[in-house]
């Protein structure tokens, strides 16, 4: 049986930590960010590094 582990990661303002926390995890792990400050260096970074968001 194949399982499927997604982490949420919402944040306000959380560049730095979300960053942080994402070079952490596994690369087999999807990882989903729900940032509401629309904030588009971060959205830049995490595209560059394959994350939903």
């Amino acid at each position: 049986m194949n399982k499927i582990l997604t982490i949420l990661l919402p944040s306000y303002k959380s560049k730095k930590l979300i960053l942080k926390h994402v070079k952490n995890i596994s690369k087999k792990i999807q990882i989903i960010v729900i940032e509401n400050s629309r904030d588009a260096t971060l959205k830049k970074n995490l595209r560059q590094k394959n994350i939903k968001m």
